[in-house]
């Protein structure tokens, strides 16, 4: 159901369980990460109001979209790696 909120999560517990600590370059990510999500939902509340912004939020979605999958898939290996 909430994806985003578990691996986050997990990979808190994990760092803490033992005594690591996240990167600068891990905290951008998640900023960046964090700001496309925001911006595709500004683009589709916009596309809702405005049918011109339809396709310009498909294509922000789309990226977000990886973009996500991609930092999760990062902080899923956070936690594997952390637990060996």
């Amino acid at each position: 159901c909430c994806n985003c909120v578990a691996i986050s999560a997990s990979r808190r517990y994990t760092m803490e369980k033992y005594n690591l600590s996240s990167d600068a370059c891990d905290y951008r990510l998640i900023r960046v990460n964090n700001f496309l999500q925001m911006l595709a939902c500004v683009c589709d509340i916009l596309a809702m109001i405005d049918g011109s912004f339809r396709q310009i939020a498909h294509i922000i979605d789309m990226i977000a979209n990886c973009f996500y999958h991609t930092v999760s898939g990062c902080m899923s290996a956070q936690v594997k790696y952390g637990c060996i």
